[in-house]
């Protein structure tokens, strides 16, 4: 009885063991289910919200900011002041030009009176001489009395003509310095900063007490309301990017709400950009219309992606779950009756997830979900499926 007790105790070691070395030897493998789907491939990046009809006002001037009538948000109307710049050398260059024109006129007024004044005694000197001459030739004058009136005569008509020159010279002097005036005043009203349009102040990037030079963004007006995105994409990226195509829009201000959008303009040419981490990028301006805004503003940062394909209803799997062979062929570990088996595959779209497999797999089949170890085929695994 003691010999079949302990024989008993061996076979049941001999059995664990087995059990043991068959069972739980063998590899626990992470299978996943090949299912239906819907697979999108898409181009992401950042954009920003920007109004349809933004409308950006420069400094045409240099000068310092002395005043601001506005605030960010407000409405405005044509022609209503936004902000009053100061430049004392314009200001200088006009007081100085009016000086010289009001110098200039007086000195045009002092000839024309002179002028008048030369003509009454030209015409006296005229009416002389006539006189003179009439009585010369009836012997009731000598000749010399007659060259005295008609010296008088001619140095009247010559002191007339300098004064005529002298005028003439006033006068363009005049007209020079008020050009000159008028031209610097023009300039010291393009320091007063006023709405071409009725509109929302978007951006007021400028403070009273700032310096600005020729060409300062001072504010940007909207118009309507509408809202657009502008994303910077970049031009390796562009390539199945296309007007008309869907864009899905996210942001931390929409919580988990996405917006979409369509791909309504693709700027001609690429603009040189510095990344975040200082990398110089060529980098391609796209526009998207929105569908619906939500609560975003102009100037909020958000994710935009491109829906560039798509595909509904196709057999999908995760990308890590596809392996190429020695010669590039693309396969999949299949799990059959516990054990694994390695099957051809042809692909489609794939996005950041999931790969679309076109051929090689049916719906339901089991797949090893981590395909960078390559398993053995005809090894046995025990399968824990997703």
């Amino acid at each position: 009885m003691k010999k079949v007790i302990i024989y008993a105790g061996i076979i049941a070691v001999i059995l664990a063991g087995l059990i043991y070395y068959f069972y739980y030897n063998v590899p626990l493998v992470e299978v996943v289910k090949a299912k239906k789907g819907s697979i999108e491939r898409t181009v992401v990046d950042t954009g920003y919200v920007q109004a349809v009809d933004d409308y950006e006002i420069y400094s045409e001037q240099d000068g310092k900011v002395i005043k601001l009538d506005v605030v960010r948000g407000q409405k405005v109307l044509k022609d209503q002041t936004i902000m009053v710049l100061e430049n004392k050398d314009i200001s200088m260059v006009s007081q100085y030009f009016l000086a010289e024109l009001t110098r200039a006129q007086t000195e045009v007024s002092s000839t024309q009176a002179a002028l008048a004044k030369a003509n009454l005694e030209l015409t006296d000197a005229q009416i002389n001489y006539e006189r003179t001459r009439t009585l010369f030739e009836a012997g009731a004058v000598s000749h010399a009395e007659l060259d005295a009136s008609t010296l008088a005569r001619n140095k009247a008509r010559e002191n007339v003509d300098e004064l005529i020159y002298n005028t003439e010279l006033a006068n363009e002097q005049a007209d020079n310095y008020r050009s000159l005036y008028n031209t610097s005043v023009k300039r010291e009203e393009k320091l007063i900063i006023r709405s071409p349009l009725d509109g929302t102040i978007l951006k007021l990037p400028v403070e009273v007490g700032n310096v600005v030079t020729t060409g300062t963004l001072l504010t940007s007006l909207g118009t309507s309301g509408q809202l657009e995105i502008k994303a910077d994409l970049l031009g390796d990226d562009l390539g199945d990017v296309a007007v008309g195509q869907k864009v899905r829009i996210i942001a931390p201000v929409l919580g988990n709400q996405a917006l979409y959008g369509e791909v309504t303009e693709i700027y001609p040419h690429a603009e040189e950009k510095l990344s975040t981490l200082g990398v110089l990028q060529r980098r391609v301006p796209v526009i998207i219309k929105l569908e619906n805004t939500a609560n975003l503003k102009p100037g909020y940062e958000i994710r935009v992606g491109v829906i560039t394909a798509s595909r509904e209803n196709v057999i999908i799997l995760p990308r890590q779950a596809i392996f190429s062979d020695s010669v590039g062929q693309k396969k999949v570990m299949l799990a059959v009756d516990n054990k694994v088996r390695h099957v051809s595959v042809k692909t489609g779209l794939m996005d950041n997830r999931n790969i679309e497999i076109t051929e090689g797999l049916n719906v339901d089949g089991l797949v090893v979900k981590d395909a960078n170890k390559i398993i053995k085929e005809n090894t046995r695994i025990r399968v824990k499926q997703e």
